[in-house]
């Protein structure tokens, strides 16, 4: 089992009135705990929630087997899917792969150059038509090809059908079917991942607020938001392997979350991830105390449990960052995790997902909503689009497109 994946909430109830949490205050919210409990439980039982069904030892089993053909067939992996999806198979694969696969999650990019070639493989994500223009044009090129989606399929010549219904899903395909093999294709240990996740299954299944990381995390943030006055939660780990996974995290919880806040108040999740908690650097003091202070931090604090040169960095740091917060009257959650490890990191996944939903539903949002996800695409195409328009700007860290490189549909 995990050990000590806790929500610390401690900081906030410790600060004094008109600063902090008041624990009469978050208690003041729990009227709905009990009827939020038995939706999660009873939509669970029905197949509701696709994100809670995680892959069991069979499927994972055969998504390695599938990794090492691909491996043995043709040396580099290639992964085509919208941006969002591809943000949550970066979250585990460049934790702990040894090898990055190329991803393109934008028709618009890079030629063919390098990809037309029998050495690369493809694993096609369901979704945007220009990525099943993709799967044609690799399968016409007679290359091996792993196409993944819900239901059940057809393979394509030479390779594999997936089953997987959240693969083309930009919020919950982090722990999928689909993202098991890219990670076991990077060399990442997907049983510890997923042994993790289920550990976080069961304590997110308990009813009582602060035994349940889950419900701590989600309630908790909304009575910033609601409360404190605090709107923009900005997510920083102190661990540089995190960058991606706080990057996915951002996305989904925007996503998850877009029916209860205005179209203008989509891009309200910041990540510092770039920064991986590093006191000192000029975009994590910009992201913190320049601007607008109505933010407030989740830290995500992998040191516990660590060793190492790098352990004892990242744990000088995390206790440089609450010092900084503190000082700065920053509020902040503390989701504390046993180190950094395959099993850890699947915690952590599963634990994102289940406190976006859980928010959701304490709000009354359906958080798997197509119009709330549409209007939370709509609004990062057009971050995008005035972030290209201005020629000394920078695009955000979470506006629009990851493109590392798109070969062009035909």
């Amino acid at each position: 089992m995990i050990r000590n994946v806790v929500v610390e909430v401690s900081h906030l109830l410790r600060k004094k009135e008109g600063s902090g949490l008041a624990r009469r205050r978050l208690l003041s919210g729990l009227g709905r705990l009990r009827e939020v409990h038995e939706a999660v439980r009873i939509g669970t039982e029905a197949g509701r929630w696709p994100h809670l069904q995680l892959p069991d030892d069979a499927e994972l089993a055969a998504v390695r087997e599938i990794a090492a053909e691909l491996r043995r067939r043709a040396p580099r992996l290639a992964v085509v899917g919208q941006p969002g999806a591809i943000a949550a198979l970066r979250a585990i694969t460049e934790a702990f792969g040894a090898e990055s696969p190329r991803w393109i999650s934008s028709p618009d990019g890079a030629g063919l150059d390098d990809l037309d070639s029998p050495e690369v493989a493809w694993l096609v994500l369901e979704g945007p038509a220009w990525a099943d223009q993709v799967a044609e044009w690799a399968v016409g090129r007679g290359r091996v090809v792993a196409m993944a989606g819900a239901g059940t399929h057809d393979a394509p010549p030479n390779g594999w059908w997936i089953s997987d219904p959240v693969a083309g899903d930009g919020r919950f395909a982090g722990l999928g079917a689909a993202a098991a093999l890219c990670a076991a294709w990077a060399g990442v240990d997907i049983e510890a991942v997923h042994d993790g996740a289920r550990d976080m299954v069961a304590a997110c299944q308990r009813s009582a607020l602060f035994e349940n990381p889950s419900y701590t995390l989600a309630l908790t943030t909304l009575f910033l938001e609601r409360d404190l006055g605090v709107t923009i939660p900005v997510h920083v780990a102190t661990s540089g392997r995190m960058e991606a996974f706080t990057r996915w995290l951002v996305r989904m919880w925007g996503a998850v979350l877009a029916d209860s806040v205005p179209v203008e108040g989509l891009m309200r999740h910041v990540g510092a991830a770039g920064v991986s908690g590093v006191v000192g650097d000029e975009e994590l003091i910009q992201v913190l105390l320049l601007g607008p202070r109505d933010k407030h931090v989740t830290l995500w604090d992998v040191t516990d449990g660590g060793t190492g040169r790098g352990s004892a960095e990242a744990s000088l740091q995390s206790r440089a960052l609450q010092t900084l917060l503190d000082r700065e009257n920053i509020p902040y959650l503390r989701v504390r995790l046993p180190g950094l490890d395959a099993r850890a990191l699947g915690a952590a996944m599963f634990l994102a997902e289940h406190s976006a939903v859980t928010a959701s539903l304490f709000l009354a949002v359906d958080p798997l909503g197509l119009a709330g996800v549409s209007a939370w695409y709509a609004a990062l195409d057009r971050a995008r689009s005035e972030a290209e328009g201005n020629a000394s700007g920078h695009a955000s860290t979470d506006a629009g497109s990851d493109v590392d490189a798109g070969p062009p549909t035909e």
